[in-house]
């Protein structure tokens, strides 16, 4: 018994589409259905039940990731030619003492701050920040923070971030209905045409189909079957007459 991988690869393809889209359904459904953790419902009402300290600022880290000249090898021979040039440019900056920033080397700016609560918690945290906002920002400088009194961990740096969008029911009916359509699209592309599961492939496409037909075409003719009853409304087949034979 062979084994079709064209069939198979088709099947595992439609039933992939029928769980993703399920899973998409799913989801979608489930904010209209499962209520706001209490975490979220306080960063909503942060601006409206929010109180507001003045923290300082302890330190500007800044932390860099540099990608290897190699990865421009992949855009030819100009991609190769600037590797070359950026690895030379890393050495010789090296060897001077004397580091400077190179288009494969990016950088990531955050502020680190403290503040007190009247109750006397001290909270510790750190944001990422743009570059020119942390070149402004001076470390032992105030910073104002606007924290949640239920939970000081709920903040947000008034200067330097935007407020909290609060999540709205229409907004979750969008993001469902979204979701849904997608969905539905991917269960409607993988299910069956039959309705109950992906057919199997008829004996004409199987191997011994083909090799009758391969046969067929190499020019084996059938052996016709006589004596059987005539079929009703066949043709009647004309033979020439003979020696030996009546008209």
């Amino acid at each position: 018994m062979s084994i079709d991988l064209k069939v198979i690869v088709k099947t595992c393809w439609q039933y992939f589409k029928l769980t993703a889209g399920g899973l998409l359904v799913l989801f979608a459904a489930l904010p209209l259905v499962i209520p706001k953790s209490e975490h979220l419902e306080r960063y909503e009402r942060l601006e409206m039940e929010g109180a507001v300290a003045i923290g300082k600022v302890v330190e500007k880290p800044i932390n860099e990731t540099r990608l290897p000249p190699t990865a421009l090898n992949k855009l030819g021979p100009a991609g190769g030619f600037a590797s070359g040039v950026i690895s030379g440019n890393r050495l010789n900056n090296a060897l001077n003492g004397t580091p400077k920033k190179d288009p494969l080397t990016l950088q990531y700016h955050y502020v680190a701050y403290e503040f007190r609560t009247p109750k006397g918690a001290v909270v510790k945290h750190q944001v990422p920040v743009t570059a020119d906002q942390h070149s402004r920002i001076v470390i032992g400088a105030p910073i104002q923070v606007r924290y949640h009194p239920q939970n000081p961990q709920i903040h947000r740096l008034i200067d330097y971030s935007a407020p909290f969008p609060v999540i709205t029911f229409e907004l979750q009916l969008q993001g469902a209905l979204m979701g849904a359509a997608i969905g539905s699209l991917f269960i409607w592309r993988g299910w069956p045409t039959g309705g109950t599961g992906p057919s199997p492939p008829s004996p004409a496409n199987g191997p011994a189909g083909r090799i009758q037909r391969a046969t067929r075409s190499a020019g084996t003719t059938t052996p016709a079957v006589t004596g059987g009853p005539r079929t009703v409304g066949a043709t009647p087949t004309t033979r020439r007459s003979g020696f030996g034979q009546r008209a």
